[in-house]
């Protein structure tokens, strides 16, 4: 995954991938699931996120757009092909997002028609998604791919079976929480003192998080290795 904090904007295809899944590798995405189905189905569960946010105005995207129709006309605005979009970027109005449009996904970018006009290379403030994806636990799903944290974030969510998981106890989404704070995975682990120090800021069921119990929690969401004196030192 590459650093996009950095950037100004990210493209809504990584932001989409980034939630569902934490990285924009789709190879690494693919071996967090059990199956494609489950995948795409984090995906989905993104993107419709992203493009409610949008639609409230919570979070802006820039796009190129283009209003000029190839030939020939189609009766049917989804399959009208359009000609080189302008080169000015232009922020995408949040009318635009409510309306019937159609979102389609390119090797390397996203794409948006509506019936009057294209919108091509879609990309979201990195600010707007930092925010976003820190009001909720959409990181730490996106982390696993687990099928009972869909639950967590999305109630109505069809996917559960008898066989997934449909509690989860409060020092365990704590730990959830932390993973996605400091993004944590195996080549990223956080020191041991570092994670220490943000675990007793926190509280569960209204009691701040004891010393004791918050070594305990920042072993637990650290690799072995990293527990046996092998970790490496988180950069802010």
């Amino acid at each position: 995954m590459t650093n996009d904090v950095g950037k100004t904007f990210l493209s809504l295809k990584d932001a989409i991938l980034l939630m569902a899944h934490r990285t924009t590798d789709t190879y690494e995405a693919e071996r967090q699931h059990l199956s494609e189905e489950e995948r795409k189905k984090a995906e989905m569960i993104a993107q419709e996120q992203l493009v409610e946010e949008l639609c409230q105005d919570n979070i802006h995207a820039t796009a190129l757009f283009s209003v000029n129709k190839k030939k020939p006309m189609k009766s049917n605005w989804k399959t009208q092909q359009y000609l080189k979009p302008r080169s000015e970027r232009i922020i995408i109005p949040n009318d635009d997002w409510k309306r019937e449009h159609i979102l389609k996904s390119t090797y390397w970018d996203m794409w948006m028609r509506i019936p009057d006009k294209q919108y091509s290379k879609i990309y979201v403030s990195v600010d707007d998604f930092k925010q976003l994806t820190n009001m909720s636990l959409l990181g730490a799903r996106g982390q696993y791919g687990n099928r009972f944290l869909y639950k967590l974030v999305d109630p109505e969510c069809e996917e559960l079976t008898s066989t997934d998981m449909q509690y989860l106890p409060p020092y365990i989404i704590l730990m959830f929480e932390a993973i996605s704070e400091f993004q944590i995975d195996k080549n990223n682990q956080p020191l041991h003192e570092t994670l220490v120090e943000w675990f007793e800021t926190q509280e569960v069921d209204g009691k701040k998080v004891s010393n004791n119990e918050a070594k305990k929690l920042a072993s637990f969401v650290r690799v072995p290795s990293a527990q046996k004196g092998g970790n490496r030192p988180w950069k802010a």
